[in-house]
């Protein structure tokens, strides 16, 4: 199993309280990968990625790659899980 980088208190909070960047269009350093990601599941952990998102993810990666999961399941398996994460969100701010 992969586990971010340790060390530091501030590569602990860097893994579970992601920081917002800005960026002016170009490449940014979000978009990075971690030197010992060799498999998404990896990224899902480096990115502190839950269930519903991790989901969304590995389905997007593999859209249409595979014989169990043609483009109009893995589209239905992301919305599935987008409007899961919604409900989840929406349920954390109090929105009704």
């Amino acid at each position: 199993m992969y586990l971010p980088p340790t060390g530091s208190r501030n590569s602990a909070e860097k893994c579970c309280k992601p920081t917002k960047t800005k960026s002016d269009g170009s490449s940014a350093d979000y978009y990075k990968l971690p030197a010992e990601a060799t498999e998404l599941q990896h990224l899902i952990s480096y990115k502190n990625m839950n269930a519903q998102i991790g989901e969304i993810f590995r389905s997007c990666y593999r859209y249409g790659e595979v014989l169990h999961s043609e483009k109009l399941r893995d589209a239905k398996k992301i919305k599935f899980y987008a409007e899961a994460e919604i409900e989840r969100l929406e349920k954390l701010i109090g929105v009704e």
